[in-house]
């Protein structure tokens, strides 16, 4: 599996997080959510203005950064297990049982984080 360079996990997200409201502020944002790995700042997901009855989706965009270390381990841990079943099926079957473009979508997703 590849190595990974980014701040490991886990990350999580602390909302309106004290330390950050003089960079939200400087900012001008609005809401924001700060996304860090133990006291490790790893984003800041801010929102630029609000519309009445809108609220901004700083909370889902931190909840998804945050999950990335956790998605990407389990998805390296699917591609190679998918790898291996396809190598088997090819082998004992003559079939590969896993659909080619889901592993290729696996392989890009992967070198896209990895920075590849």
């Amino acid at each position: 599996m590849g190595s990974s360079k980014h701040t490991p996990g886990p990350w999580r997200v602390r909302p309106e997080a004290a330390n950050w409201r003089a960079v939200c502020d400087a900012l001008g944002c609005s809401a924001y959510e700060a996304v860090l790995s133990d006291d490790t700042a790893v984003a800041l997901v801010v929102a630029h203005g609000s519309r009445p009855g809108n609220v901004p989706p700083t909370n889902h965009n931190a909840r998804l950064i945050a999950a990335a270390p956790d998605l990407l381990d389990a998805l390296r841990k699917l591609l190679a297990d998918a790898e291996n079943v396809r190598r088997v099926m090819l082998r004992e079957a003559g079939i590969g049982m896993v659909d080619e473009n889901a592993l290729d979508a696996a392989r890009a997703a992967i070198a896209k984080a990895e920075g590849k």
